[in-house]
């Protein structure tokens, strides 16, 4: 027998840790031992913490036996008036007597001898297809949906997996899995985004320029894909009204050509708007704001055929202030760049369809308060930035396991207890639901963030720092209303015209102030621009911040200029050569020409890079003269975490092409740039890199 005994603790079955004010706060838990030892007068003791580790209730509860060896407890704590919302622990102690037993949570990752619950203001009732709020979800059941509702998350989005509703030509369709999922949202006034991907066996082409894999990630027989697709929007038309083309078609998940992809997209958006011509098609969501490979796919004629382009601009594991430029520079060609729609209709929307935070996993896991910070953050920028719908990812852990970044991006764990991020999504979808973004507050401490909508309960800013906190005067001729985001509200009364109020991290949500008032007196500058820097003395600069910017110096006796470096990964098949040609370079007589001959494989890459001093939250412009030939993917960018990325071209004819491209840094002083080869690459010529202060008009 094990001599040491130890004992589990699980949220009892049905129940939902997610209430709102009024309903009976209330959990039970069923604890066992895990020996089978007998338990002779067990008791639990708890302590409540809130998401800011203050204690709010504590206490001792017997343990109801149901049978010798274990049994359940309630804890229901008592809240001050006006305390009970937000995000809350309950950690726990078994004792039997004196005798203290070793518990833990199966349920969670970390295994940690606790649980947690939110309490939240309820939603406004109803569907909301017009919604900015959404959630990824790989299925769904009438638990997960309830809990959904709760947070106001209005659509999901999930997999259709056509492989796994189809498995052969002619054969029986299995529909019963994607039926309970539309029936059970829209059960809760849930929209529902299906991903129409993955090609069953039986319809998988191994064409021309396919890349060699999983046959389920290659193009399929036109006629089984046209097939297949009227017949799934047939199905659903009158409970799915938006579809997306595939999932990440830029990587790995499709082995096919760009232009592969846009006659998929073309079939697709023929066969879907002849069934329900009042659908709407989105391009798959792109890996990043690749921005490059969807102008690969509108050059191959598929640009009519997108009402929405989508992206998932991970992070992780830098904060989300990087995501802002892309997202502005996506919005701009989302308006400028596409031709007309193939159904007459004007206009492309840009979603959101995948962005996340894993909290454990590995070591670029971020902490849950992080994750809610984060959550918030991430989401203000991309409504400031013109977003229509952000899908967060995902709703629910993938599973249980500490070192599995996959099971860990949920807003709740895996039993669908809350983490933070739960009620951060919640405080942020009663704030501004119904609200539009108008303004952006530009600070001289460019670490601060501020964004102004107009809701129908009035303007509402909100702010948030960086990385370090900051006191800010807030003109307001009345009461100021600060809501943070686990939605516990404060009032201000203002002394001498202003409230004083202390910024930080976590962001809050202000209302109440004056913005006219904060512009005349100097304190912020007001834009319609999110991404408006109040301006320091001097305006657009040309000093160029790289060193041996155009390779002309090389490090004697090497081949090789001065002042860059070279790194390969993961044997990387990556090679460089010094070219030395006047009469070629663009600029001055040398140029540097890289290869790779890898196929794209995770941390297999070669590079070359630099570093240049920068300036912290402040607007920076690389410009890069490049030449290409039978490119699939490089890049140049970097910083922390090399978030910021710009794709070089794929094949430039032979001719070079200057590339221009704005990115803000964060807290950092020192960027390293650099130009990076991570798939098949044959040639990347490279002349005249340049990094300097400021954005060109019009860029």
């Amino acid at each position: 027998m094990d001599l040491d005994p130890r004992a589990t603790v699980a949220l009892a079955p049905s129940r939902l840790n997610i209430f709102f004010p009024g309903e009976d706060i209330r959990t039970r838990l069923v604890i066992l031992l895990s020996n089978g030892e007998e338990l002779t007068a067990p008791v639990v003791r708890y302590r409540v913490t809130d998401f800011w580790d203050n204690i709010v209730a504590s206490g001792t509860e017997e343990l109801h036996r149901t049978n010798p060896f274990g049994g359940w407890v309630e804890i229901a704590p008592k809240f001050q008036q006006g305390g009970e919302l937000g995000w809350f622990k309950i950690s726990l102690e078994l004792y039997d007597g004196d005798r203290a037993i070793p518990l833990e949570n199966p349920a969670l990752a970390t295994g940690e001898p606790c649980v947690t619950f939110a309490v939240i203001p309820p939603p406004e009732a109803g569907p909301h297809p017009d919604s900015f709020f959404g959630i990824c979800e790989h299925g769904l059941d009438e638990g997960w949906a309830e809990a959904m509702r709760r947070a106001g998350i209005r659509w999901l989005r999930t997999d259709v997996s056509w492989q796994e509703i189809q498995g052969f030509r002619g054969g029986p369709v299995n529909w019963s899995r994607l039926d309970s999922i539309v029936g059970t949202a829209k059960d809760h006034d849930i929209e529902v985004l299906p991903i129409i991907d993955y090609t069953p066996y039986f319809a998988a082409q191994k064409l021309e320029s396919v890349r060699e894999g999983d046959p389920s990630r290659y193009p399929p027989c036109e006629e089984d894909w046209r097939a297949f697709v009227r017949m799934l929007v047939e199905r659903y038309q009158d409970k799915v009204r938006c579809w997306e083309v595939w999932n990440e078609a830029n990587t790995g998940f499709w082995l096919g050509t760009p232009a592969q992809y846009a006659a998929l997209l073309r079939q697709a958006y023929e066969e879907i708007k002849a069934a329900d011509p009042g659908a709407t098609v989105s391009i798959a969501g792109t890996a990043g704001v690749a921005l490059d490979w969807i102008r690969d796919v509108v050059s191959a004629g598929a640009g009519p055929y997108m009402d929405v382009v989508s992206l998932h601009p991970y992070m992780q594991p830098a904060p989300p202030e990087y995501l802002l430029p892309g997202l502005l520079r996506a919005r701009t060609f989302t308006e400028t760049e596409l031709p007309p729609r193939a159904d007459g209709k004007s206009g492309r929307e840009l979603w959101i369809t995948e962005m996340g935070y894993h909290t454990l996993g590995n070591e670029r896991a971020i902490p849950e308060r992080d994750q809610a910070w984060f959550l918030t953050r991430a989401m203000v920028q991309a409504m400031a930035a013109g977003v229509r719908r952000f899908f967060w990812y995902e709703f629910a852990d993938g599973g249980v396991s500490p070192y599995d970044q996959e099971a860990n991006f949920g807003i709740v764990h895996k039993d669908l207890t809350p983490k933070p991020a739960y009620v951060a999504y919640a405080t942020m979808e009663r704030m501004l639901g119904n609200g539009r973004y108008s303004k952006s507050l530009a600070f001289d401490q460019r670490w601060l963030r501020a964004y102004s909508f107009d809701t129908p309960a009035g303007n509402v800013v909100v702010a948030w720092s960086v990385s370090r906190s900051e006191t800010v005067s807030w003109p307001a001729a009345g009461p100021v209303t600060i809501t943070d985001i686990m939605g516990r509200k404060q009032r201000l009364e203002p002394h001498g015209g202003s409230v004083e109020l202390t910024i930080t991290e976590s962001p809050v949500y202000i209302q109440g102030i004056d913005l006219s008032q904060m512009e005349k007196q100097g304190i912020a500058l007001i834009s319609d621009d999110p991404s408006a820097i109040k301006p320091a003395s001097g305006g657009l600069s040309t000093v160029n911040l790289v060193r041996n910017p155009g390779f002309e110096e090389a490090v004697p006796n090497v081949d090789f200029p001065r002042d860059w470096m070279v790194h390969i990964r993961g044997n990387s098949k990556f090679s460089w050569t010094y070219v030395k040609d006047a009469a070629d370079a663009p600029e001055g007589a040398a140029y540097m020409r890289l290869r790779n001959d890898s196929e794209l494989e995770g941390n297999v890459y070669g590079r070359i890079y630099t570093r240049v001093l920068v300036k912290p939250y402040t607007n920076y412009t690389i410009s890069v003269k490049v030449r290409t030939k039978n490119n699939r993917a490089s890049w140049i960018g970097g910083g922390p975490g090399w978030y910021v990325r710009f794709p070089l071209p794929q094949d430039t004819n032979g001719q070079w092409e200057t590339i221009e491209r704005t990115f803000t840094t964060g807290d950092e002083t020192v960027w390293e740039l650099m130009i990076l080869l991570e798939d098949v690459d044959e040639q990347v010529d490279i002349d005249d890199v340049r990094v300097y202060e400021g954005v060109p008009p019009g860029l």
